[in-house]
């Protein structure tokens, strides 16, 4: 909480178009309430009207600090940390609902004051209006948080959509309250709020996909709800960057899938000498592993500035390595395994075969992380691929040998 704390009010502070929003809307309710009387509509209507925008900041702040954590990958982050969904939606929402009502409040108090002494429109304050602010700020926090957790993007256009619904909700509330209608004014209340919080959660809990197309799959076991150790939410980090490729998935099923098309190829034909292209072609798997879950982990934070963030927390390079290192190389065991037991259906293979590749996809995986935890550019891509493909079949070619 107070690590969220401090870097929100530091994004704030950093964001020269925030602290312009948040200087000039005190400002404007304080021009328009001095010009209140020459208005068409009710003098109170016109405070509720400018009262409301100041306390839907919070939508304001959260957007655009949100907007920033998107494009520095810091987002993603924070959705696979091993935080419950609750706690991340309310240490996301405390700073900018805190700041819009405190801020809302605030404005009305100082034009109370000036109104002693110029000819401002005073505002009365009451329980049920000093409520309305607070719904305000809270609302509309969770409808920007909500939009951008579907969107990941910045679309100015549904922005000022939902601060224009917000102007007409604000309008409806308070009318109810002119009117006494209490009972209807809860009712209308309690139901945006349970709504829009079930919604989020709901959302949050869908945050992790893999994206092909149009179809998006869902790993609920693999990003659940349970608290985890560090160690843990790095590895999770580590396999979620499958996602950015719709086709990663595709490459380790065919990795997994070339040692028994050559068992069942040797059993089903007349060639009996494609045991060693079938052991050197378990190389396959962990080299795609390797690829995604090593290189193309480290080029992401280095370049999203995520290894900042993780050093902050106390994990340093040596760890960073020794995290990826052993989550490519858990995740390639088990691809092996597999690899290893349907291709046993076609031809004997010793298990000291498997424990052998087993030992390699852990040296590949050392070295790969070693060598890739400084990478922050996409120059020579396919060199670095093809150097730890070429890696992964060297130390199979070698296990091929001994055993």
């Amino acid at each position: 909480m107070l690590c969220f704390l401090k870097t929100q009010l530091y994004g704030i502070a950093k964001s020269k178009r925030l602290i312009c929003t948040l200087l000039f809307a005190p400002a404007l309710l304080l021009f328009c309430s001095y010009n209140a009387e020459a208005a068409i509509f009710p003098v109170q209507y016109v405070l509720v009207l400018f009262a409301g925008l100041i306390s839907m900041l919070s939508s304001e702040i959260l957007h655009w600090l949100t907007i920033d954590e998107i494009k520095d990958g810091i987002f993603d982050v924070l959705l696979i940390s091993p935080q419950s969904r609750l706690q991340l939606l309310m240490n996301k929402l405390f700073v900018p609902v805190v700041i819009g009502a405190g801020l809302a409040f605030l404005s009305l108090v100082t034009n109370n004051i000036l109104a002693k002494y110029f000819r401002f429109a005073v505002w009365n304050f009451t329980f049920t209006t000093s409520l309305l602010l607070i719904f305000g700020a809270i609302f509309f926090g969770l409808l920007e948080f909500i939009t951008l957790l579907v969107m990941r993007k910045n679309n100015m256009n549904i922005h000022f959509f939902l601060l224009a619904f917000g102007v007409c909700v604000m309008l409806g509330l308070f009318y109810l309250i002119q009117i006494k209608a209490l009972l209807l004014l809860v009712l209308i209340s309690l139901f945006l709020l349970i709504f829009s919080l079930a919604a989020a959660l709901i959302l949050l809990k869908r945050k992790h996909q893999v994206i092909f197309s149009k179809r998006r799959y869902t790993f609920a076991r693999l990003y659940g709800d349970n608290k985890l150790s560090i160690s843990g939410a790095l590895i999770r980090k580590n396999i979620s960057v499958l996602r950015l490729y719709k086709y990663s998935w595709l490459q380790i099923v065919i990795a997994v899938s070339i040692p028994v098309l050559i068992g069942s190829i040797e059993f089903f034909s007349a060639y009996s000498q494609l045991k060693p292209i079938m052991i050197i072609a378990f190389a396959a798997a962990p080299s795609v592993v390797n690829i995604y879950l090593i290189f193309y982990s480290s080029l992401y934070e280095n370049r999203s500035r995520v290894a900042d963030v993780l050093r902050i927390n106390g994990v340093g390079i040596i760890r960073r390595i020794t995290e990826k290192a052993l989550s490519a190389w858990i995740v390639s065991c088990v691809l092996c395994a597999i690899c290893f037991i349907a291709t046993s259906l076609f031809c004997a293979l010793s298990p000291i075969t498997l424990l052998g590749t087993l030992g390699a996809n852990l040296v590949s995986a050392l070295i790969c992380s070693m060598c890739s935890c400084r990478i922050s550019s996409f120059k020579g891509e396919y060199i670095y691929k093809t150097l730890i493909s070429i890696m992964v079949v060297a130390l199979q070619f070698i296990v091929f040998k001994i055993m």
